[in-house]
C-alpha cells in the first residue's frame, strides 16, 4: 500500500491524505515514528512532533524539543 501524502496546513498541523482520498488533520503535538536512525533518535522509536513549517528543500519539517527534522526522517501511523 502506498505511504499516505503528507501537507503542511498550519505551524500546528499537517493534513494527512490515504491513497484513497480520504483525509484527516494532525494536530500537535502528534505522534511520529522513526524510520531513519541519526544521531539523536534510534530507527523504530517514537518522538512527538511540537510544531510544523513548510521547507525549500525537505517540502516539510518538524520540530522536536529545540531541533528541527525533515518530514521524511518519520513515518505518521493514521487510521481512516
Amino acid at each position: 500500500m502506498d505511504p499516505p501524502n503528507i501537507k503542511y496546513y498550519d505551524e500546528h498541523s499537517v493534513i494527512v491524505i490515504n491513497p484513497n482520498g480520504q483525509m484527516r488533520q494532525l494536530f500537535t503535538p502528534f505522534k511520529a515514528q522513526v524510520v531513519v536512525s541519526n544521531s539523536a533518535f534510534k530507527i523504530n522509536t517514537w518522538v512527538y512532533i511540537e510544531e510544523v513549517l513548510p521547507h525549500e528543500k525537505y517540502r516539510i519539517i518538524y520540530r522536536i524539543g529545540n531541533q528541527w527534522w525533515p518530514y521524511d526522517v518519520f513515518k505518521l501511523i493514521v487510521k481512516f
